[in-house]
């Protein structure tokens, strides 16, 4: 099972300076932070969209995606034994996973390294307003290679997160099943708080993997530890990495 440190983790502040070098340093696997673009088209590390000028909300203003990648590769130098950590970019705006890429070999970062969840948009995108081809056929595609995504649920099944009547929401778990199964993505990236017992049973039956967000305590990852199978528990999202641990 991988650990992420989700954005902000340990007290620090959201997509900030604080919290990379932090990240660094805690025994996880990824690190995540939110991208998106500023008014001038840079990419930087915000969480929420830029409502003007100078404005910053969920995050540290003024840090380029550029920035925070020369950050990570000065810190992982300085720091004796942490090794090198994937990152997990949580994009906010679609289109932007191969600049981020480049933007990687640019900072002399192997690409490899650098994964994807957030706004994912799989093709082919035949249904307007819908990401999802309406024939549910076929091979889901992305801009970037599926292997280093964390498909978010939203991603395939819009309005997944509303409230459903208990059948309901296990009709759009099937049909989250169903698309998730054409992709070729390591996991199906999901807010824990959305799989009950039911819906995790569902996963199994189908032995769809997960990435389960945002799980703080160690009570409830024992919880989702004894009802999955190992092999489909591939990541936790946490703010309290040195708890989960």
């Amino acid at each position: 099972m991988f650990l992420t440190a989700h954005s902000g983790c340990s007290g620090t502040e959201m997509n900030s300076a604080q919290y990379l070098k932090k990240a660094v340093t805690e025994p996880v696997d990824f690190i995540e932070f939110d991208v998106r673009r500023d008014r001038s088209g840079e990419l930087i590390l915000q969480h929420n969209e830029i409502a003007g000028a100078g404005a910053s909300t969920g995050s540290c203003p003024g840090l380029t995606l550029r920035d925070a990648l020369l950050l990570i590769l000065e810190e992982e130098q300085c720091s004796s034994g942490s090794g090198e950590k994937r990152l997990n970019c949580d994009l906010k705006e679609y289109g932007l996973a191969p600049e981020v890429q480049d933007t990687a070999r640019e900072c002399g970062m192997d690409p490899d390294r650098v994964w994807f969840s957030g706004s994912m948009k799989p093709a082919p995108a035949e249904v307007p307003g819908s990401p999802i081809s309406g024939r549910e056929a076929g091979a889901l595609t992305f801009d970037v290679p599926a292997g280093r995504i964390l498909i978010n649920a939203e991603e395939l099944v819009p309005g997944i997160y509303r409230n459903h009547s208990a059948e309901d929401k296990i009709r759009q778990v099937r049909t989250l099943i169903s698309r998730f199964k054409r992709t070729s993505c390591p996991a199906l990236n999901i807010d824990y708080h959305f799989c009950t017992d039911d819906v995790v049973r569902e996963f199994i039956r189908a032995k769809v993997p997960l990435s389960l967000w945002t799980i703080d305590d160690a009570e409830t990852l024992r919880h989702y530890r004894a009802l999955l199978p190992g092999p489909l528990l591939v990541n936790v999202t946490t703010r309290q990495p040195e708890i989960i641990r």
